[in-house]
């Protein structure tokens, strides 16, 4: 936490980076983890502060993880925290989801990417086949991309105005 408080002060890595503020981040994306995730590597795409990517890459040491981070300050960020929380599992990709190479069977994750129409869009461009969106429930419809399905739903109890919920959605075959 030491290290985004001090990158925060200068880059805006979260809004607020209060030690409150950024344990409710991290709880917000351990509880990710709450889903039935598919065995595979990880994308997070617009990685940003390091959210969810970072604190699930700790928890799950044996996933591979691929942090996708265009904006190139906060890519270095990410390599610095990566650095200094000793994660070997985790890669940082300093370029636009749509130019990543992905892994195998890659699943993404997005937390306030795209809508998610369009976050499935991308995604599904790409060739990958299940994502978690992580959005907030004024986002829930019943369709959001002809083709997809919401296979688990989570709504993490957590003092977020909207409140937030996980999506997990793959393709229809």
């Amino acid at each position: 936490m030491n290290l985004l408080q001090k990158w925060s002060s200068t880059m805006r890595l979260v809004a607020q980076a209060t030690p409150e503020a950024l344990l409710l981040h991290i709880l917000d994306s351990l509880a990710v983890a709450r889903l039935p995730l598919p065995d595979e590597p990880m994308v997070d795409i617009g990685s940003g502060a390091g959210f969810p990517g970072l604190p699930l890459a700790a928890l799950n040491p044996a996933r591979s993880i691929l942090l996708v981070e265009s904006r190139t300050r906060r890519a270095a960020f990410l390599k610095e925290a990566v650095r200094a929380m000793k994660l070997s599992n985790v890669t940082v990709s300093p370029q636009r989801f749509e130019s990543v190479v992905l892994p195998a069977g890659a699943f993404a994750v997005g937390r306030a990417v795209a809508p998610p129409p369009r976050f499935l869009q991308m995604v599904e461009s790409q060739g990958v086949t299940s994502a978690v969106m992580m959005i907030n429930d004024t986002m829930l419809q019943s369709d959001y991309r002809p083709g997809w399905a919401v296979r688990g739903e989570d709504r993490p109890p957590l003092p977020f105005s909207p409140p937030h919920v996980n999506l997990l959605c793959s393709r229809q075959e």
